[in-house]
C-alpha cells in the first residue's frame, strides 16, 4: 500500500502566550484529528493549521511511520 493511501493521524501543538506580569506559555494541548488517507492529512495541514504552529504538526501513519513539517511540506509540493 503506498504511503498516500495509508490511514493516518494528524497531531500538533498549539503554544500561546498570555500576559501574567510577563509573557508566559500557557498549558500546551495537543490537537489531533485523525484522515483517511495521509493524502488528506497533508491536505489538511497545509490549509488549516495555523502557520505559527506547523513546526510542532506530526502525520503518524498506522504502519507507524511519522512525518514532521519538513515531510508534509515536501509531499505538499509534490502533489501541486
Amino acid at each position: 500500500m503506498r504511503l498516500e493511501d495509508q490511514s493516518a493521524v494528524l497531531e500538533w501543538l498549539p503554544v500561546e502566550m498570555r500576559t501574567v506580569r510577563r509573557y508566559e506559555p500557557r498549558e500546551p494541548t495537543r490537537m489531533q484529528r485523525n484522515f483517511e488517507t495521509v493524502a488528506a492529512a497533508v491536505r489538511y495541514a497545509t490549509t488549516y493549521v495555523p502557520e505559527d504552529f506547523r513546526e510542532t504538526a506530526t502525520i503518524t501513519t498506522d504502519a507507524g511511520s511519522t512525518l514532521h513539517w519538513p515531510d508534509i511540506e515536501r509531499m505538499s509540493k509534490a502533489r501541486n
